[in-house]
């Protein structure tokens, strides 16, 4: 399981193993806080020491459990991801107020479990610590919503780039099929015309619209090409679009030996050319469009200009 697969994975085992690690830290972070330094370093090496801050430890995580799993599964799914954040903010410092309500009677328990100066368990020395207690609840908690909201906005990003590349792949698709019901239909009429009269060129043009439908058909099954597949189909399509009709353009296909090897989707040099094809064919916008169509292909920028 890679780190990524840990950090962002639904599934239980990951799940589980994140809140692990988070307590985890969160006990090797807390439980030393709560050891008092004694005057001398005999004492130090006391059991008494390392009981009383384990007995101060096991009495206030409760607390801090509470609130951390109160906000991630309760306010922020309910009021913050819905965009109810004065809400939210209200609910917070409710939450607040309610650990150290709480914190104030587990705080009286602690002291009959660990003896402490009268000064420290009078009332507003029982509230003092039931506030510092509360704080470190209310800030692990405002972490914890942190981290996930972080982790939320990551998985979002995550969906939206899924989603624009399934829309691009779509688009493709779709502009794959524009080209076909116009250029075969055209295509078919040149090759029955030449039929007719016996042309050796029906022949020649029966087979580049095999190859080019061929690869039409079957290079959409991958997600891309080799650029030379694809110049070999837009070779099939400029012949039999010459055949089609009278060329009123001129095409210019210029690439370096260093990309014929390059990947790209598929059919994407076919459906820019059908379209500047397409454009200087239309009578209304023919006369306002340069008529010259060049490709250049260049290696190393990962681009290609038109």
């Amino acid at each position: 399981m890679t780190a990524k697969e840990f950090v962002f994975s639904e599934r239980r085992l990951p799940k589980l193993g994140r809140h692990v690690l988070f307590w985890t830290v969160y006990t090797f972070y807390f439980y030393p806080q709560g050891i008092w330094y004694p005057d001398t370093i005999e004492k130090l090496y006391s059991l008494d020491v390392y009981s009383e801050a384990l007995i101060n430890f096991l009495c206030y995580v409760p607390v801090c459990i509470l609130a951390t799993y109160t906000s991630i599964y309760i306010l922020m799914p309910f009021l913050l991801e819905r965009k109810r954040y004065v809400s939210f903010l209200l609910c917070f410092i409710l939450l607040f107020f309610a650990c150290i309500f709480i914190n104030y009677f587990v705080t009286r328990f602690y002291y009959t479990l660990s003896p402490h100066p009268e000064s420290e368990t009078s009332f507003e020395g029982t509230r003092n610590l039931s506030y510092v207690n509360s704080m470190a609840a209310i800030m692990l908690s405002a972490i914890s919503v942190g981290i996930k909201s972080a982790k939320n906005w990551h998985r979002q990003q995550q969906e939206n780039l899924l989603i624009e590349k399934k829309k691009i792949r779509t688009e493709l698709q779709l502009q794959k099929a524009r080209i076909h019901p116009q250029f075969l239909f055209r295509t078919l009429n040149s090759i029955n015309s030449r039929i007719d009269v016996r042309s050796d060129e029906a022949a020649e043009m029966i087979l580049r619209l095999s190859d080019l439908l061929s690869y039409s058909l079957y290079s959409g099954k991958g997600r891309t090409v080799s650029l030379s597949e694809e110049l070999a189909a837009v070779d099939d399509f400029l012949f039999l679009q010459s055949r089609n009709q009278d060329a009123a353009y001129e095409v210019r296909i210029s690439s370096m030996p260093a990309v014929s090897a390059s990947l790209i989707p598929p059919m994407t040099i076919l459906c820019v050319l059908n379209d500047c094809i397409t454009l200087l064919s239309n009578p209304a916008t023919a006369a306002f469009v340069k008529r010259v169509i060049s490709i250049e292909m260049r290696p190393g920028d990962d681009r290609m200009l038109l």
